[in-house]
């Protein structure tokens, strides 16, 4: 009887581990697994110094720039904030896109740096405006200001994964265009957030499943 119930527990958790992994689930925050320094070797004589920066908390609130996008349950997203160094020219706009896939969406988060005016999505890219095209505004980001965390949204799925938390996702490659009166892009490999990630993979599929195998685990005997 006991060994009976033992399968009725394993099949149980296979139930869970179905209904976790079946349906829209696999929707992930991404983000760049390093920094990537900005400098004269990368910037297309712009003179622009700084540093695009990982990520580690996809928490908070989120505003929609341009696009479609919502929230990193229904959509992939990649994030990114940059800082700018001393002495650094400033960035009026900044475009995030991923090799092989369609941004649907720009935006950024509420947080207490440099905010983003606008955006919009041209070609894929996920386009994010500060004062765009006027260099001398204040609405620009400037040396030593950091902007709030950005992000492209896209359809769930279309960065790299899908793949369990346990396990390491393969990287995509992130391109990321800067605009400053001199345009130049730079490219970094991305994986998925690692806070938020686990509760974001599996979703409410698995967490139902779960409920489900739990049910079916056998009370103490009296």
């Amino acid at each position: 009887m006991m060994r009976l119930r033992r399968r009725g527990w394993h099949g149980g958790l296979l139930v869970a581990l179905a209904l976790g992994l079946a349906g829209p689930v696999w929707a992930l925050p991404y983000t760049l697994v390093a920094p990537v320094v900005i400098d004269g070797s990368n910037n297309g004589g712009s003179g622009v110094l700084g540093t695009l920066l990982p990520v580690t908390d996809a928490s908070g609130t989120s505003i929609c720039l341009g696009g479609s996008c919502t929230d990193p349950t229904s959509q992939d997203w990649l994030l990114v904030q940059f800082v700018l160094g001393p002495g650094s020219a400033d960035v009026d706009q900044i475009g995030i896109g991923a090799v092989g896939s369609n941004a649907l969406g720009s935006g950024h988060f509420d947080d207490p740096d440099e905010t983003p005016t606008g955006g919009s999505v041209a070609s894929g890219v996920a386009q994010i405006d500060y004062d765009h095209l006027n260099l001398g505004s204040a609405l620009n980001l400037e040396a030593g200001e950091t902007s709030d965390r950005l992000f492209a949204a896209f359809a769930s799925g279309d960065l790299p994964g899908p793949g369990l938390p346990c396990c390491a996702i393969p990287p995509g490659t992130a391109s990321f265009s800067i605009s400053s009166g001199a345009n130049f892009s730079v490219q970094g490999a991305i994986v998925a957030v690692p806070e938020p990630a686990v509760l974001l993979l599996v979703g409410p599929g698995l967490l139902l499943g779960l409920g489900a195998a739990a049910r079916q685990r056998p009370g103490k005997p009296s």
